[in-house]
């Protein structure tokens, strides 16, 4: 991270419990962990705090919110409110919805097989959670995986596959 920084880049930081943020004091944080509520993110915690998708209210616990549901408003900044709230339900894809979610089929360690735009064929294995594997129901590439060694609960949603195959 240091070494980042020193480059003038911006350092991403994977820190579930924000241990680091009292030593870093960063200028801008950004809450991306998506996980539809606010697990203790304060406006206090930078001189610009951002957050991403439901759970967060801009002007009140962080600077602002950036829209992460599908339509007209994805990627809105909104400096007053919230993100319209999560429906539980993924949006259609290539005519593929739930069935191109991958789901922990248990609780445990994860340990991804794969990379986040490789090509997945039907059936196959694309990560683990204590040897268990999660499978995917659909061909496509993998657009989204959890970072390897993360704890997850049973079904929780791990990754998604974009069924219409076409790399980024």
């Amino acid at each position: 991270m240091a070494a980042a920084l020193g480059r003038g880049q911006v350092a991403i930081v994977v820190d579930p419990d924000a241990e680091l943020l009292l030593g870093l004091r960063p200028q801008v944080l950004i809450d991306a962990t998506m996980v539809k509520r606010n697990c203790g993110t304060l406006r206090t915690d930078a001189p610009v705090v951002i957050a991403l998708g439901p759970g967060f209210t801009a002007g009140d616990d962080v600077d602002a919110v950036i829209e992460t549901n599908r339509g007209h408003d994805l990627g809105r900044v909104l400096l007053r409110g919230t993100a319209l709230p999560d429906t539980g339900i993924p949006a259609p894809v290539g005519g593929h919805a739930a069935d191109r979610v991958l789901r922990a089929p248990r609780a445990g360690r994860f340990l991804g097989c794969q990379q986040i735009g490789e090509a997945v064929a039907a059936g196959a294995t694309v990560a683990t959670v204590d040897g268990e594997p999660v499978i995917s129901g659909i061909a496509g590439i993998l657009r989204g995986l959890l970072h390897d060694g993360v704890e997850v609960t049973g079904n929780m949603k791990v990754g998604d596959v974009d069924p219409r195959a076409i790399p980024s």
